[in-house]
Parts: structure tokens; C-alpha cells; sequence
């Protein structure tokens, strides 16, 4: 599972956005050995970077039970699963929308179980056990918004 800094085509690590207008990215499965029935994905970003907007379902090969996202000031967690058997599918289960907020960089992280071990990314079995999956992060670089880097504050000695 990963992210695709530039929603649709080919999976891109890193995008430079100008400006503060929304853009998508998109939570991918870049491969399904043995296949899944599941999945849950957890994305955390720089809120000091990056706004969240929302997201869509694709809800491609029959992954169409999804639950309501749960949102926090820097995380997003959600999934989707299929009544059916497993599924091999590949590519763009959800597309999620940001806008810049500040001029910098923000990683595009999928938490993982061992940073989380109840709402990590990964694909799920059929009795919803966890399959190891591999997950591969992003960045977006925000620049033109008008708005200057945030800089961390320094330390003073007391006189």
C-alpha cells in the first residue's frame, strides 16, 4: 500500500504544489499477493503544511463497505472491505483531498501497526486479521502560498 503524491497514472512519491488551491492524492495498493478482502489505511501529515479537505471511496473490485473517516488535526484513518471472497486487486482505492497551508514540506505517512497496532495501514483477511503489507510514504513541497515556513522557536536562556 502506498501513496500517490499526484492522484492518477503512475505512482509519484513526491509532488511540488504552488499556491493554496485544493489537489488530490490517492491511497494505493502497489501489489495484493494472496489477496485481501480489507483494507484500513491511516495517513498522517504536517498540519502546519497542509490542510485536510476529504475523501472519496473508489470502492473498486467490490471493496464497497466503508467506514466513515475518522479525522483528527493531523491524521485521517478509514477502510474499506468486501463481502465476497478476496480480491487481488492493484491500484487507487481512495482519492484524499488537501490544500497548502504554509510554504515547506510535508511527508505523506501511512502509520504503521507497529506505530498503531489497532488502526495501522495494512490489508485485512477474511476474519479481518491483519496481512503484512508494505507501505511506501510521500511528500508534497507547498510553495506560493503566501504564508512563510514555520520555524521552530528558539530556545532562550533564562538571565
Amino acid at each position: 500500500m502506498g501513496i500517490d503524491a499526484v492522484s492518477g497514472g503512475a505512482v509519484d512519491a513526491a509532488r511540488v504544489v504552488t499556491g493554496s488551491s485544493p489537489f488530490d492524492i490517492d491511497v494505493v495498493f502497489l501489489s495484493a499477493t494472496g489477496g485481501y478482502q480489507g483494507y484500513q489505511y491511516f495517513v498522517q501529515w504536517d498540519p502546519v503544511v497542509l490542510a485536510y479537505e476529504g475523501q472519496r471511496d473508489l470502492k473498486p473490485e467490490g471493496l464497497e463497505i466503508c467506514a466513515t473517516p475518522v479525522v483528527e488535526d493531523k491524521t485521517v484513518y478509514s477502510g474499506c472491505a468486501r463481502v465476497s471472497e478476496n480480491t487481488s486487486y492493484t491500484g487507487p482505492t481512495n482519492t484524499l483531498t488537501f490544500h497548502c497551508v504554509a510554504d515547506g514540506v510535508s511527508p505523506l505517512h501511512l502509520v504503521t501497526l507497529t506505530e498503531d497496532p489497532h488502526f495501522g495501514a495494512t490489508s485485512l483477511g477474511y476474519t479481518g486479521q491483519t496481512i503484512e503489507t508494505a507501505l511506501v510514504d510521500a511528500s508534497v513541497t507547498c510553495q506560493g502560498t503566501g504564508q512563510a515556513p514555520a520555524v521552530a522557536p528558539t530556545p532562550t536562556t533564562p538571565p
